[in-house]
């Protein structure tokens, strides 16, 4: 009621307590008001979407995806392992020979296509420096990816165009998938 010349008058509430003040709703006063009519709590999500955002189990999206992205991540790094653990970066290769847990996981296409996050053709290991570089050039990048596979980077930069959104039991079985793979990975390293 800034700057306005209507003057709220001073009512008695019909609640029954007889107190007189600002009238709020149904003739009551607030206090009374919200103590005759709580507010309702208000869910996050309606029962049908709260099956979809949750798994069986009650595991968000966003959880899956996070293991996903560790998941991802390991089995990048450790494909292309030797026994001893250590790895080339694909982009300087022998420069750039790390222990798998100092590599990064480059994505050529940024993970923010979720269609091509977990795809095993748009990520590869690089060491960090290679990594950061990556972000601003991607001419070296995309060199080493063609001199492996002709024609990849082409055919990602196409599947970043589609959108894809995954199912909740998509993410589940692909979770299980990279879990198996992983699990096959490590046994390089069992003496």
């Amino acid at each position: 009621m800034f700057n306005s010349t209507i003057i709220p008058r001073n009512k008695k509430c019909k609640c029954g307590c007889n107190r007189e003040g600002r009238v709020w709703a149904k003739g009551m006063l607030k206090e009374c008001y919200m103590r005759e009519n709580p507010p309702k709590p208000i869910s996050k999500f309606s029962k049908k979407r709260e099956s979809e955002v949750l798994g069986v189990q009650g595991e968000s999206m966003q959880n899956i995806i996070a293991d996903l992205d560790v998941l991802t991540s390991k089995i990048v790094r450790i494909r292309h392992s030797d026994v001893s653990g250590f790895v080339d970066c694909i982009v300087c290769k022998g420069k750039g020979r790390n222990h798998w847990t100092k590599m990064h996981n480059s994505h050529y296409i940024d993970r923010r296509h979720l269609g091509l996050r977990f795809d095993l053709n748009n990520c590869n290991e690089s060491c960090p420096r290679c990594n950061e570089i990556h972000n601003t050039d991607k001419a070296p990048y995309t060199n080493a990816l063609e001199s492996i596979h002709k024609g990849i980077t082409t055919h990602l930069i196409e599947q970043s165009h589609l959108v894809h959104k995954f199912t909740l039991n998509e993410l589940i079985e692909l979770r299980k998938e990279y879990t198996h793979k992983l699990n096959y990975l490590q046994l390089k390293f069992i003496k």
